[in-house]
């Protein structure tokens, strides 16, 4: 394997957007599952459960460990992380990352059967009209009332 040298700068302008890109997008899915998590515990009248999402806040770790280890060693000596710490090392911060996905979806599955045993036992119930499958994952919709599942049409918004 052929060393690859990079530049400070652009080894500081790349991580600097990798990071913005994936943390961003950690925080606001972790916010969104949290914020699912509140409408369980308060039982709001919609409860909007993003099934696909569960697994991000715990899964997606992994990948900011490797993204943040690899920021600074390639900040740190001009040369991209992974020809520094070779293939033993990808190999380790594989199992990490493989080990946070799993665990993430363990903590996803316990997640899901806990809300949606909570608010099942509360009377609430399915709303397909109003669950979909969006790029951000698949969204299920439980109602308090059966009057609250109705899709509104788009000339109401």
């Amino acid at each position: 394997m052929q060393q690859s040298n990079i530049g400070r700068g652009k080894a500081i302008g790349l991580s600097f957007f990798l990071i913005i890109l994936l943390c961003g997008g950690w925080l606001y899915i972790s916010l969104s599952i949290h914020e699912t998590y509140q409408s369980v515990i308060v039982l709001d009248s919609i409860i909007d459960i993003n099934v696909y999402g569960l697994w991000v806040p715990v899964g997606f770790i992994g990948v900011l460990i490797y993204l943040l280890c690899g920021v600074v060693v390639t900040i740190w000596t001009g040369t991209k992380a992974s020809y520094v710490w070779g293939a033993k090392g990808n190999k380790i911060f594989n199992y990490i990352g493989g080990s946070f996905a799993v665990i993430g979806l363990l903590t996803a599955m316990f997640a899901y059967d806990w809300m949606t045993d909570t608010i099942e036992s509360k009377g609430y119930t399915y709303c397909k009209p109003l669950s979909r499958l969006s790029a951000m994952g698949h969204h299920e919709v439980y109602v308090s009332k059966p009057e609250l599942c109705v899709k509104r049409s788009r000339e109401q918004h």
